[in-house]
C-alpha cells in the first residue's frame, strides 16, 4: 500500500504508509505521531511474524505470483 504525500513546500514524496507517517511526523516535529507510526509498523511486523497473515501485495512481494 502506498500513499502520495505532498510536503508543505510543494514537493511530492511517495512512500509506504507507515514510513510516510514517519516523514510527516519528522517534518512537523510531532513526537506522538512518530510514536504511533512506529507502534503501527511494529504491530504489522509482529502480526506477520506470529500468524503469517499478511496483505495480498506483501504476499506477492515475498512469494511471487505463483
Amino acid at each position: 500500500m502506498t500513499s502520495v504525500l505532498v510536503t508543505p513546500d510543494g514537493k511530492t514524496m511517495e512512500a509506504e504508509a507507515a514510513h510516510g507517517i514517519d516523514f510527516i511526523a519528522a517534518l512537523d516535529d510531532h513526537q506522538e505521531l512518530l510514536k504511533f507510526s512506529q507502534d503501527l509498523e511494529r504491530a504489522c511486523i509482529e502480526t506477520v511474524d506470529v500468524s503469517g497473515k499478511m496483505t495480498k501485495d506483501l504476499a506477492l512481494a515475498l512469494h511471487g505470483n505463483e
